[in-house]
């Protein structure tokens, strides 16, 4: 009998999908990789939550959660390579913030528009490059 309803239910589930909104949004969600795509996801980041569509607020968050991963795999890649202070490829500031760190990235953008064909993983490292290089003071 268990046999019986488990297959029944299997069958339920894989024959008849239930139908859900995640594909379209998805599929017309802007691919943060490229320079247009990253400023269309976080042209919102500035705005106050209360003013955001939800659609708005996801893509704010989503910026901010991806600028989070990028400088947080930055500096895993760093530390599991024993990288010193001294060969670190950015140094940021006490107090920063996410936010900050894509107002850079747009700045560098409209200020080299000849590399907007490059990832966006490599302008946003050249960004912070440039407005955060590491002062090294030996001890």
């Amino acid at each position: 009998m268990r046999l019986l309803v488990s297959a029944g239910l299997f069958s339920l589930i894989f024959l008849f999908p239930v139908h859900s909104r995640s594909h379209q949004i998805t599929s017309n969600f802007p691919n943060i990789e490229s320079t247009r795509g990253f400023l269309e996801i976080c042209a919102t980041v500035d705005e106050k939550p209360g003013s955001q569509s939800p659609f708005e607020l996801f893509k704010s968050g989503y910026c901010v959660g991806w600028m989070d991963g990028f400088t947080t795999g930055i500096f895993g890649a760093e530390a599991a390579h024993r990288v010193s202070e001294k060969d670190a490829i950015f140094c940021l500031p006490k107090g920063n913030s996410f936010q900050q760190m894509v107002h850079i990235t747009r700045k560098y953008i409209a200020e080299h528009p000849e590399k907007e064909h490059l990832a966006t993983a490599a302008i946003v490292l050249a960004a912070l490059r440039e407005a955060y290089p590491c002062r090294y003071q030996p001890k």
